[in-house]
């Protein structure tokens, strides 16, 4: 391996650097795509169910629709 680089176009990068460039250029497949949107909907029902939950553990109210 020669010590210096004939070209001058050489990019030195740490290991954790390379990996976090790698990662994020990774192309996601659809199967990917749509398990992490599943993923993101059924976080979403989680913090539904426990927004209600906390409601009518302390007897809140809704607001209502027809404020006039």
């Amino acid at each position: 391996m020669p010590r210096e680089d004939p070209s001058g176009q050489t990019l030195v990068l740490r290991a954790a650097d390379f990996l976090r460039i790698k990662n994020a250029a990774r192309v996601t497949s659809e199967e990917e795509r749509r398990a992490a949107a599943e993923r993101l909907k059924e976080e979403k029902e989680r913090e539904l169910v426990t927004y209600f939950d906390l409601i009518f553990k302390f007897g809140f109210q809704l607001p209502s629709r027809n404020l006039l």
